[in-house]
């Protein structure tokens, strides 16, 4: 399992069409998910997504921003990464017109053999299959 850790700051007034954004390049074969902190004082003023390249993984509807006010928890995703190694980007826009906003945001990975420990398995019987000759 790898973790990693990112914030994207939101400066006041960012409009929508010019949003802010910051990268992440992660590592592994499932994204299993984030643990987001939207700190209180956002007041669903500000707004964040998730992309890897034009493709939007959170949230899951295309289109659409994320946002609230003092949230913590973690957002469930697993996504099979189409590459053990992608860069992730994160965008904002904030319609607050007086306070910078912040996003905390820690991505968890996981290998294929421990995030899928049925497919490993499935893998050993079919071996062992061959090995004793056993028809399916």
């Amino acid at each position: 399992m790898a973790d990693y850790f990112v914030t994207l700051t939101i400066p006041a007034n960012t409009p929508l069409s010019s949003p802010v954004s910051t990268t992440v390049t992660i590592e592994g074969d499932i994204l299993v998910g984030f643990y987001r902190l939207i700190p209180p004082g956002w007041a669903g003023l500000a707004h964040y997504r998730i992309l890897h390249g034009i493709y939007q993984l959170h949230p899951a509807n295309e289109g659409a921003w994320d946002t609230g006010d003092n949230i913590r928890d973690f957002v469930p995703l697993n996504w099979k990464m189409p590459e053990h190694k992608v860069t992730l980007t994160i965008e904002g826009y904030n319609e607050d017109i007086a306070y910078d906003h912040t996003v905390y945001l820690w991505f968890r990975t996981e290998e294929l053999e421990y995030a899928r420990p049925t497919t490993l398995f499935k893998e050993m019987l079919t071996l062992l299959k061959e090995i004793f000759g056993v028809e399916s």
